[in-house]
């Protein structure tokens, strides 16, 4: 089936590990780091006060179609740690396909779509008959307006900066300036330093 998809440009994708998926974080950081053609480009922990809220803004392009059904699915996530975890990754082989019908219908990457279901059904807790339970470990971004969504509400960088970040000949990590001109020199070893006026911004 995925021969038939037609490979796009790389994007990006946000995933949300919830309170009671952080305790298996690096297991499922692993589970996205070793997943072909993804690369993890920022993670941040998030304490979340009010849960409610938080839900209907995460959820906020589904509501006025599925508010009573986003509601129902997630009222367990009242009960898990209030502590997230939000993970930014690329994507560098994006393959899209709708899925499900009617009010349910929705165009996802069949790729990133895959490794979230890789990962709720390795940790999301289990029925008494050792089934999967739909208590969710993971939530996963469908497209790039929801990432810009969700890295807003986080009040992280916004979508336009990794972006440029990614543009760079050499990795900057998120949490450092783009910069402005690179000089390349070689230097022995004992020359590499790190300028202390930086030290609080790391």
């Amino acid at each position: 089936e995925l021969k038939s998809l037609k490979p796009k440009k790389a994007r990006f994708e946000a995933f949300v590990i919830w309170g009671h998926g952080v305790k298996n974080e690096k297991k499922i950081l692993e589970r996205i780091r070793n997943y072909p053609g993804f690369e993890i480009v920022m993670m941040r922990y998030h304490r979340i006060n009010n849960i409610s809220k938080k839900i209907l803004q995460i959820y906020k392009e589904d509501l006025p179609k599925l508010k009573e059904h986003i509601i129902g699915k997630t009222q367990y996530l009242k009960k898990c740690p209030k502590k997230i975890l939000l993970v930014l990754a690329k994507n560098l082989n994006t393959m899209e396909k709708k899925y499900g019908e009617g009010i349910h219908a929705k165009v996802q990457c069949v790729r990133a779509k895959e490794l979230k279901e890789l990962i709720r059904n390795e940790f999301n807790p289990r029925e008494a008959s050792g089934i999967r339970s739909e208590q969710h470990v993971i939530h996963a971004s469908d497209n790039e307006r929801e990432v810009k969504h969700i890295l807003s509400i986080f009040k992280e960088r916004p979508l336009k900066q990794f972006k440029a970040w990614d543009k760079t000949p050499y990795k900057v990590p998120f949490h450092r300036p783009i910069p402005k001109s690179i000089e390349e020199k070689d230097l022995q070893l004992d020359q590499i330093y790190r300028s202390e006026e930086h030290t609080s911004e790391l």
